[in-house]
């Protein structure tokens, strides 16, 4: 960090609200990061009485979404290969999809159907 980047930090974490979001944030980082959803869930006890709307917010998500998030911890996967398999799966569904419609109107001559079931 340079000179302003530090002053800037500084003025920051004068704030209250800024320094237990940051804290936090760190704290977050580490948990998902590691393979330990032990921690995860030290984490969500530890600031589930946060007064901060949107970090309670984030944690009711978690909570909602726990099994796929203690999963991605547990397995050490990532949200990219997470969301490149679901959208590979999806994409997967709508071309057999295509395909068994393009097969229905085929009559010697096949055009393709895009309207996809």
């Amino acid at each position: 960090m340079n000179a302003d980047d530090l002053s800037t930090m500084d003025i920051l974490n004068t704030l209250g609200w800024f320094r237990e979001m940051y804290e936090t944030t760190e704290k977050f980082y580490q948990v998902i990061t590691g393979t330990s959803t032990v921690e995860l869930i030290r984490w969500m006890k530890r600031y589930w009485k946060t007064g901060l709307s949107t970090l309670k917010t984030f944690i009711v998500g978690i909570k909602k979404d726990f099994k796929a998030v203690k999963k991605t911890i547990r397995l050490n996967v990532t949200n990219g290969i997470t969301e490149g398999y679901v959208n590979s799966q999806e994409s997967n569904v709508r071309e057999s999809r295509c395909r068994t419609t393009e097969e229905e109107t085929c009559n010697g001559t096949c055009t393709l159907q895009l309207n996809c079931r």
